[in-house]
């Protein structure tokens, strides 16, 4: 590593800890083939030339170091801020090996053909797919590595458009085509993927159970739903870049009220990395895919949607870890609910919406506060118990006299208060009844360690450094998250019911290979299993059995 100013050897000084390198987007916005390097020296010299002298000063010396750089790298603009800030690796005793960091973020990997190191972000390396001594090829030498079956399956899985595809995710796909082209947006294709899809269930309140109970009333103890997350993809330079989230809580026709029919949208975000011509149409793209998902529930028979408008705060992260600073400034709600206000005006205009409004407006009319929804982690689970004053330390619910039912005028009053206290806070939208009969939900279930709750998601991120403050992390942690949903583990049967996913119900471990299997799938209760002092798979009791090594294990165990 040369700094391409003072011309020294980067990591021959034991003083310098980084360097700062031009990003490809700066380079091809200059017209230049090659990304400036600098020294940490150099850098803050030519920020003093610019504080100084100006432009004018900056761009006298820009051309004059780039003209000893490779033919048609000459040229007279260089935006310091866009040049990263990047951790130097320390040349080991004896050895022109980097000396590799714990670091995740600043590991290094050397290429097999022209020995070049590389941090594995920047290299773009994967170090799954890199098992049995195969060895890196780098980006630039990448076009002589043999073909094998190993790359061919890692180019599979390094790519958005091979993630499985249910009628959701093609119908929302589809209809933000056809919006984008409408609008006269010329891009690189948007890939929609589902990447959970699973069968929840949300728990009323314990303290309003028992106080209805004690007052002799009825109310669901629990509301079943189903809970997905969308991703939406587009390919930047030939590689992938996730650029939008979307996590939903979905409550059918077979949830009892107030749920009934009603979609929460409990998560949101994106980051800026979305290409087009003309640009900045950012919120075009992502308007597409909300307006195409209630075109969706609609078709499904959902009635009700509720937005919480509630933006991140300052540090606050919800699905995307560590935007750029510039996105991770604050948004006003009023901004983030005039977003909403404009998205929904666009499906009100496609015949979609029928009308929204906030929810002092749409539940004015209420007789009780069980008529309010309660859904899975929302304000108002903890709000309505409080309203009926069971938030308190001492409850008791055998002391009728403080018991306060639902339908009580006072307490019907303070939930219309509050409502409006909080008017800018939430959104509720009505859905046209669609044409015909509701069509019937067929997605599968779709299960990945890493997408089924946003929290995990943010989690694995943040511990991974799966990064998105600039395009060049973006690249890397799409990679590594799209690897981490193809290579997730298959359950059960091959024929399972469940879609060979853990979905929260009843499992039974094999004893040998560690794989789970369904109770239902593979005809065990859970009482059987307790009486079983080991379990084989049908797979591994076949191959003891063909190697006469079952002798510890009773044969009656192995019932798959």
């Amino acid at each position: 590593l040369f700094c391409d100013r003072c011309r020294k050897a980067l990591m021959s000084s034991p003083q310098q800890r980084v360097y700062f390198q031009e990003t490809q987007e700066s380079a091809e916005a200059a017209a230049s083939p090659t990304c400036i390097r600098l020294c940490n020296t150099c850098y803050t010299s030519l920020k003093t030339e610019l504080r100084s002298k100006g432009q004018n000063g900056l761009a006298a010396e820009v051309q004059k170091f780039t003209r000893e750089l490779p033919q048609g790298s000459e040229r007279q603009t260089l935006d310091l801020d866009r040049l990263e800030e990047t951790p130097l690796p320390q040349r080991a005793e004896g050895s022109d090996a980097p000396v590799l960091s714990k670091d995740i973020d600043d590991r290094w990997v050397q290429c097999e053909v022209c020995h070049k190191w590389w941090h594995w972000m920047c290299g773009m390396y994967n170090d799954m797919q890199y098992k049995g001594n195969r060895p890196y090829y780098c980006v630039d030498c990448r076009r002589l590595e043999p073909m094998s079956d190993q790359i061919r399956e890692a180019i599979l899985n390094n790519d958005a458009e091979n993630l499985t595809v249910i009628p959701m995710s093609a119908f929302i796909e589809k209809q933000v085509a056809v919006d984008l082209k409408a609008a006269q947006i010329i891009c690189e294709p948007v890939t929609i993927r589902i990447v959970s899809s699973l069968l929840m269930t949300s728990y009323a309140p314990e303290r309003l159970i028992e106080h209805q109970q004690a007052l002799g009333a009825d109310y669901p103890k629990e509301f079943p739903y189903k809970s997905k997350a969308l991703l939406a993809f587009q390919k930047r330079d030939g590689i992938d870049v996730c650029l939008f989230a979307l996590y939903v809580q979905e409550y059918g026709s077979d949830c009892p009220e107030p749920n009934k029919n009603r979609v929460y949208i409990s998560y949101l975000d994106s980051v800026r990395y979305f290409e087009s011509t003309p640009a900045g149409h950012r919120s075009t793209m992502y308007h597409a895919v909300l307006v195409a998902y209630l075109q969706w529930i609609r078709m499904l028979g959902f009635k009700y949607v509720h937005i919480w408008v509630e933006p991140p705060k300052m540090g606050d992260e919800y699905i995307f870890f560590a935007r750029s600073d510039q996105q991770r400034k604050p948004m006003k709600r009023d901004k983030l609910r005039e977003w909403y206000k404009a998205m929904l005006d666009k499906a009100k205009n496609k015949g979609v919406v029928e009308s929204y409004g906030t929810m002092s407006e749409m539940f004015h009319a209420i007789k009780s506060i069980a008529e309010i929804p309660l859904f899975h982690g929302d304000q108002w689970e903890i709000t309505v118990p409080s309203l009926l004053g069971l938030d308190v330390d001492h409850f008791d619910v055998k002391d009728k006299s403080k018991l306060v039912p639902m339908d009580s005028r006072d307490v019907v009053q303070k939930a219309q208060q509050e409502m409006q206290h909080l008017k800018r806070h939430f959104l509720v939208v009505v859905l046209h009844d669609p044409e015909g009969e509701p069509q019937k939900d067929e997605d599968p279930v779709i299960s990945t360690d890493l997408t089924d709750s946003r929290q995990t998601f943010l989690g694995q991120c943040q511990m991974c450094h799966w990064q998105f403050n600039s395009l060049r992390h973006a690249k890397y942690s799409t990679m590594m998250i799209l690897n981490q949903i193809h290579n997730k583990p298959s359950y059960c049967v091959e024929d399972c019911q469940r879609g060979r996913v853990e979905d929260g119900s009843f499992m039974v471990g094999c004893d040998v290979c560690d794989n789970w299997y369904h109770g239902d799938c593979v005809g065990i209760s859970k009482d059987e299993a307790n009486q079983m002092e080991s379990y084989l798979c049908r797979r591994c009791y076949e191959k003891g059995e063909a190697a006469g090594s079952l002798d510890e294990f009773d044969a009656s165990s192995a019932i798959a």
